[in-house]
């Protein structure tokens, strides 16, 4: 089995993001993490894109965990009970 790594970490956001909200959050049609110029000029758009995606899920695990709390949650399990 592979180390873990900050690739695997980024996957499992993938994942899990397209699980919890429906759609893909990073849709480049090549990775942008490969080795060339042409590519490297994508990274700064999925550097913004990965920090909007990390953003919108504390910011819905906030309201989440609130409503959990309250007892007023309509869903049985979501992205947020993973995280904590």
């Amino acid at each position: 089995m592979a180390k873990y790594d900050y690739g695997t970490g980024v996957w499992a956001l993938v994942i899990g993001y397209q699980l919890t909200y429906g759609y893909h959050q990073f849709e480049f049609a090549v990775n942008p993490w490969r080795p060339g110029e042409e590519y490297e000029q994508m990274r700064p758009a999925f550097q913004k894109r990965y920090q909007e995606a990390i953003k919108k899920i504390s910011t819905d695990c906030s309201e989440y965990l609130g409503q959990k709390a309250a007892n007023k949650n309509p869903y049985p399990i979501y992205l947020c009970d993973l995280l904590v």
